[in-house]
C-alpha cells in the first residue's frame, strides 16, 4: 500500500483531482472567507458589477481620451475621376479572441460614421470641416468577448473614369448603342464611370494592448477592395543622390487619404499628472511578472505554484493582526504494527504532514481525517502520548479494492476527456440521496476507536461498476459499444471458418451429415441459442431459414435423423420432432407446387 499511495501522491500533485481547502476538516487551509455566503442575494451581483466599473476603466490599459479625427480630402489622379466627393465609411473591427481551437477568429465590425469628404481639395478654397469622434468607450467592449486587437477601417467610394468597351469588329459605337455621356466642358469622352471602393486598415490597439497610434498629421495609401492594385512595399538600400526613390512615388502613384489624428481629454477639470495614460507613447508599461515569483520560466513557476497550493496553503490575513507568541510544534508518532505485533516505529515528525502523500493539514483533527478517509487500505489509531501523539498503523483486512468511483469513468483513458468531441452515450448511474444530519464538533476521541462500518461512508453513486475488455485488441470497452461490439465478438469469422474444418475432420460420417451439421452448429452460433430450453425454438427457425437448402441438397432424411438424436438426448419432446418435420415437408410441397405452375 505504501507504494500505490507513492504513486497516488505524484499523481495528484501533477494532476488534482479535487482541492484540499474545499473539505469541511481543512477549513484552516483555506485563505478567503466564505462569511458573505450569508448575506449574498442574487439581486446585488448587478451593484457589485456597476460599483466596479469605473474603477476598471480608471485603471484599465486602455486610453481614457476621445480619438479625433479630422479628413482634409481624398486625393486621386485628376484624370481618373471628375467626381467632387468621395463617400468615406469609418469602421472599427473588434479582433476577438476564439474560444475553441476549430472554430476561425470571431471579427466584430461596428460602423463608427459616414461622411463625404472632397477630392483633390484646392488649396485656398473653404470645404465643411469631416470630424469624426470615436469616444473612449467604444474600445472598452465587454460583452462576453475578450478583444485581442482593435482596427480601424477605412472604405472610401470614388466614382472613376475607365476606358469604354470597344466593339469585336473595330466599331467604336454602333447606332443602337446608347449616346456617348457628353463631359462638362462640351466635349465628348470615350470614357464611362465605374464606382471603385478603396480600403485601408489603421491598427489601433494591438494585442497588448499598447496604442499604436501617435497624434499628428497621415496619408494613408489605399488599395482597391479587389485586390487588382496593391502597395508592393520592399525593403532596399538606396541613397539619396537626387534621383527618384520608388516608395516614395507610391503617394504620388496611388489614391490616398489625409486626415489629422489627435486624443483629446474628455474633461478639462481634472489635471494632467494625474490623468497621465499609462499607455501614452512616451510611457509604455512593462509587463506584469507576479505570477512568476521572480523566476524566468513560466511552467516552473505554474509547477512550483501547483505544488505550493497541494502541499501548504497561505496564512488567513486578518483586519487585527496582532502578535502572537509561536505556537509549540506538535510531534506525531507513527507506529506500524501486523497481528498485535510492532513492527516499526517512525521518528517523531514536527510537521502535521501526511507521509504518504505530503499534504500539510495544519491540525491533528484534520490530519486524522485525512489518513482515514483518503488511504483506506489502513487502519488508524490515535493513541494521546505524553510527548505529542501516536498513530497506530496497521492494514485494513476489509479493504474491498474493488472500484467505487462514478461509473461514468471506470472506462476512460487518460485523457480521454479531451478527445471526445461528440456526445456519447454514458453509462446509467443511480444518484442516491443520504439524509446528512448534523456535524458533530471536531474532536479526537472518535479516532481512539476503530473504525466501524457506518451508513454515511458508503458510495452516493451506485451504478454499473464492472469494466469489460475486447477479446482482440484487449482495450475496455466502452459504454456506447457495449450493443454492438458484444455480437461481433462472440462469432468472429475465424471462430466460423475453425467449426467448418473440424466437422471436416470425421472420417466416420458422410457428407450428407457434414453438410447438415456445417448449417446447424453456424445457425446456432449465430442466433446465440445457449439453454436446453432454447432447442425447439432453434429446430423451428433453422427450418424457416435453411429450409430450401435442406431440400435442394436432399438433405431431409438426415435432418430427421438429426431430430432423433435430439429426442433420444432428452433435448425436446416427440411433438417437437413431428411439428418441424411436418414443417419442412410443408415447404417441400410449396415448392414442388410452384414449379409446375410454371413448367
Amino acid at each position: 500500500p505504501t507504494q500505490i499511495y507513492r504513486y497516488l501522491r505524484t499523481r495528484s500533485i501533477v494532476l488534482p483531482i479535487f482541492l484540499p481547502r474545499s473539505l469541511s476538516y481543512m477549513k484552516q487551509r483555506r485563505s478567503v472567507s466564505n462569511a458573505k455566503r450569508k448575506m449574498f442575494k442574487v439581486d446585488s451581483i448587478l451593484g457589485s458589477v456597476v460599483s466596479r466599473m469605473p474603477q476598471d476603466e480608471g485603471n484599465g490599459r486602455l486610453k481614457q481620451e476621445t480619438l479625433q479625427l479630422i479628413f482634409s480630402g481624398f486625393h486621386i489622379a485628376e484624370f481618373a475621376t471628375e467626381a467632387e466627393f468621395a463617400d468615406i465609411e469609418v469602421l472599427l473591427v473588434r479582433i476577438c479572441q476564439k474560444k475553441r481551437k476549430e472554430l476561425p477568429t470571431p471579427i466584430v465590425p461596428v460602423c463608427l460614421a459616414r461622411l463625404k469628404v472632397p477630392v483633390n481639395p484646392k488649396p485656398f478654397a473653404s470645404y465643411p470641416g469631416q470630424v469624426v469622434h470615436i469616444p473612449s468607450e467604444t474600445f472598452a467592449y465587454k460583452n462576453g468577448h475578450v478583444v485581442r486587437s482593435h482596427v480601424l477601417l477605412f472604405k472610401v467610394q470614388c466614382t472613376t473614369l475607365r476606358e469604354a468597351s470597344v466593339a469585336a469588329n473595330g466599331d467604336g459605337h454602333s447606332p443602337n448603342d446608347p449616346p456617348i455621356k457628353r463631359r462638362r466642358n462640351g466635349r465628348i469622352s470615350s470614357l464611362e464611370e465605374e464606382v471603385l471602393t478603396f480600403n485601408r486598415e489603421l491598427v489601433v490597439y494591438d494585442k497588448s494592448k499598447n496604442c499604436l497610434l501617435l497624434p499628428g498629421e497621415y496619408e494613408l495609401g489605399v488599395q482597391t477592395s479587389d485586390g487588382t492594385e496593391k502597395l508592393k512595399l520592399t525593403k532596399v538600400w538606396e541613397s539619396f543622390n537626387g534621383k527618384n526613390i520608388r516608395p516614395l512615388e507610391l503617394f504620388t502613384d496611388y489614391p490616398t487619404l489625409k486626415f489629422t489624428l489627435a486624443w483629446l481629454e474628455p474633461s478639462s477639470v481634472l489635471s494632467k499628472t494625474a490623468d497621465r495614460d499609462v499607455l501614452s507613447p512616451g510611457h509604455i508599461i512593462s509587463p506584469r511578472c507576479e505570477l512568476l515569483n521572480g523566476t524566468s520560466d513560466f511552467s516552473a513557476a505554474f509547477e512550483k505554484w501547483v505544488k505550493s497550493e497541494y502541499t501548504c496553503a497561505k496564512p488567513r490575513e486578518r483586519e487585527n493582526t496582532t502578535q502572537q507568541t509561536p505556537r509549540k510544534r506538535l510531534r506525531v508518532f507513527y507506529q506500524f504494527t501486523h497481528n498485535d505485533c510492532t513492527q516499526q516505529e517512525t521518528e517523531a515528525r514536527d510537521d502535521l504532514r501526511c507521509p504518504w502523500c505530503s499534504l500539510s493539514c495544519q491540525q491533528l483533527y484534520s490530519l486524522l481525517k485525512h489518513l482515514r478517509l483518503c488511504h483506506s487500505r489502513f487502519n488508524f489509531l490515535y493513541i494521546p502520548h505524553p510527548k505529542g501523539a501516536k498513530i497506530d498503523v496497521s492494514i485494513n483486512e476489509r479493504y474491498d479494492g474493488s472500484y467505487v468511483g462514478n461509473p461514468q469513468d471506470i472506462h476512460s483513458h487518460v485523457g480521454y476527456a479531451f478527445n471526445r468531441s461528440n456526445p456519447v452515450r454514458r453509462t446509467p448511474i443511480t444518484h442516491v440521496i443520504v439524509y446528512r444530519p448534523k456535524r458533530s464538533p471536531p474532536s479526537l476521541t472518535e479516532f481512539q476507536e476503530p473504525e466501524s462500518e457506518s451508513g454515511l461512508n458508503r458510495q452516493l453513486i451506485q451504478g454499473h461498476n464492472r469494466l469489460y475488455f475486447h477479446t482482440v485488441t484487449c482495450q475496455p470497452v466502452q459504454p456506447q459499444e457495449l450493443d454492438s461490439e458484444g455480437k461481433e465478438e462472440s462469432k468472429p469469422t475465424w471462430l466460423k471458418q475453425k467449426t467448418i474444418m473440424m466437422i471436416d475432420e470425421f472420417t466416420d460420417v458422410n457428407e450428407g451429415e457434414k453438410a447438415l451439421m456445417k448449417m446447424w452448429n453456424l445457425h446456432v452460433m449465430d442466433k446465440e441459442y445457449i439453454g436446453d430450453c432454447m432447442v425447439p425454438h432453434a429446430c423451428m427457425t433453422f427450418v424457416d431459414e435453411h429450409g430450401e437448402k435442406i431440400i435442394q441438397k436432399n438433405l431431409r432424411r438426415n435432418f430427421l435423423l438429426h431430430l432423433v438424436n435430439l429426442f433420444d438426448f432428452g433435448l425436446i419432446r416427440p411433438e417437437v420432432v413431428q411439428r418441424t418435420y411436418a414443417r419442412l415437408e410443408n415447404l417441400r410441397h410449396e415448392i414442388v407446387s410452384h414449379c409446375k405452375k410454371f413448367s
